[in-house]
């Protein structure tokens, strides 16, 4: 209900902002599950071999018991045996005869009561009990002062009650255990490696900056020696920065830059941001061309990842337009448009002067309307207009008799006739009617489609009432084609040519210069490209007919 209140536009920025916490959550969720459970498995493997092999021996027979198995996994037993015929299975609500309600017969619920408790045993009514004892674990870490033997018990739920592995026996159970150097140091391995990831998620998705300095000292004091080149002192830099407290803060600087001074980390320290948003920072530009470069070929979720990393690092910069609006693309490419329009709303509040701020404005109107211009579009009756007729001709044609022409005696010298300029099997006609050819390299068709779309607009604006196909075509696995059509001749096809070429920086200016190129071309020569792909050599015909200008 509180979600209902509110203009529209109120409701999106809410809506968007619970599916980002959604998504966040769930990635933590996942990083403390992989923690719980390698943690839950070495407490168990680090008991004497005794105490060890009588608690598998519990678990396997309380497991194999809950399965309805008839033996208690000893042997070795076969996980599919059948239920003992002779047990009887309860159905928890299962209905009485007499009619009467499950919660109004006594003698029923008592059967139930005792069912879920030798099922599951004594449990205190407790929300979310099992979360709770994880993150208590990963928070104390080595803690001198954990209580080693409530963490066992923790262990033997978490055991009994996520790991719930498919072979149900001694053997089985036992090989999950990190009992060899081998095995611990991969466990120990996956923990430090959830345990930053859920420091940084802490950090940069939630800006939950205490919870991310609790976790980073966590993993400092389990794992002193597994620096990341600095990253986890950054971390921790940045952390306690935003929370005011300098001494910790000044702290971290110092052992970040005594020991990784060279290193990445070292290096965003040593080099901060700009103040002025509108400077392209070298060390920002290296990290968004790479970013951009993972958006536009399609590797979304590395990208937004690293984004998110990027953006806590420099903040509000240069780069923020162009990558909310390529952000916002994929966005509506998977209708999460309450998110696409609040990265849209974000260029038009944080960037007045930037040539994106329009177009933002007309993509949020768009999706403002998506569901009235699908219906529009879903009902719309298209009436296919009737085929030409063919009319049939002879095939041999009557030819009437001419006499012969009279002999022409040439004086003059003959003059000669200059060759079309070719390359290969390509053949300059400047003459013949022509495309412009725009050839996109390694770009996601999320993006190929955007580009059409702005330069369908770019031509309604600038040559208004005159007809202009753009189609998309795939010129191999890493390159797409945008063919603008046609032009009478190669002339005329230039004039388009240097126009959008100019142009093209500001219509698609969140696509790097670098991805894109354009020509002209015959259909002819079109066909021949899209058979031997040899790009380079018809730019090499191109240059020699028009010097310097493909």
């Amino acid at each position: 209900d509180s979600l209902q209140s509110g203009s529209d536009s109120v409701f999106d920025k809410r809506i968007a902002l619970i599916q980002e916490r959604k998504n966040s959550l769930n990635k933590i969720a996942e990083a403390i599950s992989n923690i719980e459970r390698e943690d839950s498995l070495q407490l168990i493997a680090a008991m004497q071999p005794v105490e060890r092999d009588d608690f598998v021996k519990k678990l396997v027979k309380k497991l194999r018991k809950e399965k309805g198995f008839k033996d208690d996994g000893s042997s070795g037993g076969d996980n599919n045996s059948f239920r003992d015929n002779n047990q009887q299975q309860t159905d928890l609500f299962e209905q009485p005869s007499k009619g009467e309600w499950y919660f109004y017969n006594s003698s029923i619920k008592t059967r139930g009561f005792s069912d879920f408790k030798s099922r599951w045993g004594n449990r205190p009514n407790l929300d979310n009990w099992r979360r709770k004892a994880a993150i208590e674990i990963i928070i104390t870490g080595n803690n001198p002062g954990r209580d080693i033997k409530n963490e066992k018990i923790n262990a033997k739920d978490s055991a009994a009650n996520t790991l719930a592995p498919e072979d149900i026996s001694i053997e089985g159970l036992m090989k999950n255990l990190p009992l060899t150097e081998e095995k611990l140091s991969a466990s120990n391995e996956i923990i430090a490696a959830n345990m930053f990831d859920l420091a940084q998620l802490y950090q940069n998705e939630l800006e939950e900056f205490q919870l991310a300095v609790n976790t980073y000292e966590a993993y400092l004091q389990r794992f002193p020696a597994r620096l990341l080149d600095g990253e986890v002192y950054l971390g921790l830099y940045y952390c306690y920065t935003k929370l005011g407290n300098k001494t910790k803060a000044d702290l971290y600087k110092d052992l970040l830059n005594n020991k990784f001074a060279n290193s990445r980390a070292g290096q965003i320290l040593s080099h901060p941001t700009p103040t002025n948003p509108q400077i392209k920072n070298p060390e920002a530009t290296k990290f968004y061309e790479e970013i951009y470069n993972l958006f536009i070929e399609g590797n979304f979720d590395k990208a937004m990842a690293e984004k998110k990393k990027a953006d806590s690092l420099f903040g509000i910069n240069y780069w923020s337009p162009q990558l909310s609006y390529i952000e916002a693309l994929h966005q509506v490419k998977n209708r999460d448009d309450s998110a696409a329009i609040k990265g849209l709303q974000s260029i038009i509040d944080n960037n007045p002067t930037s040539p994106l701020k329009e177009k933002a404005a007309t993509m949020i109107d768009v999706l403002n309307r998506r569901a009235e211009i699908e219906k529009y579009l879903t009902s719309l009756e298209i009436t296919r207009a009737e085929e030409e007729k063919i009319i049939k001709v002879d095939e041999k044609p009557k030819v009437e008799s001419k006499p012969p022409p009279s002999p022409v005696v040439i004086k003059d010298s003959i003059k000669k006739i200059t060759p079309p300029l070719t390359s290969g099997p390509f053949v300059m006609s400047v003459t013949a009617p022509h495309f412009v050819l725009m050839i996109l390299d390694k770009v996601d068709q999320v993006y190929v489609t955007e580009a059409r779309n702005a330069f369908i607009r770019y031509n309604r604006e600038n040559y208004y009432g005159q007809t202009f196909n753009i189609n998309k075509e795939e010129l191999d696995a890493d390159r797409n084609l945008l063919v603008f059509s046609t032009f009478p001749d190669a002339a005329t096809a230039l004039l388009y040519y240097d126009k959008i070429k100019k142009n093209a920086a500001s219509e698609i200016s969140w696509l790097p210069a670098s991805k894109y190129s354009f020509l002209i071309i015959t259909d002819e020569n079109l066909q021949l490209l899209k058979t031997n792909k040899n790009i380079s050599g018809y730019k090499g015909l191109l240059n020699t007919q028009y010097p310097n200008r493909f």
